[in-house]
């Protein structure tokens, strides 16, 4: 992974979720793994154009339920969860290269794609962990890796 651009995202990244949301974050360590990702209960890829990395955002649907609530005033259950946390994605990743344009870093993202019940990337890639908790809402998991 390149270093520099690795620490760029992962700090935009968490600027995006930390200005979306009015709840404090504890933000724990990050985590480098080789291990194979397997996603909560709900999960959505999105791709970083113009390089190599992806975003991977997951979670238990009741934490998305909860933060659907913060962000949007309600309470979202079902296809509407599965829309909304593709949206929440969405956001973080436009968020990011917003940031990443003002530092020069010209990135762009492709549309969301809501991971399948089970799916898991085997890729052997070093991938960065960053788990989340949002008071009030719970724990959700973002992870950066190159594009499997």
């Amino acid at each position: 992974m390149t270093q520099n651009l690795q620490n760029l995202l992962l700090d935009s990244v968490r600027v995006s979720i930390g200005n979306m949301l009015p709840q404090s974050l504890d933000q724990t360590e990050v985590r480098i793994s080789n291990e194979p990702i397997r996603k909560d209960e709900i999960g959505v890829s999105i791709n970083f154009t113009n390089s190599e990395y992806c975003m991977i955002l997951d979670g238990q649907r009741v934490v998305f339920s909860r933060m659907s609530e913060a962000i949007f005033g309600m309470y979202m259950e079902g296809e509407m969860l599965d829309s909304c946390v593709s949206e929440i994605a969405n956001i973080i990743a436009g968020r990011t290269t917003t940031i990443l344009g003002e530092q020069g870093v010209a990135l762009d993202i492709t549309p969301p794609s809501l991971l399948e019940e089970n799916y898991h990337f085997d890729s052997q890639t070093n991938k960065l962990m960053l788990p989340i908790s949002i008071q009030t809402v719970g724990d959700i998991r973002v992870v950066l890796m190159k594009e499997y």
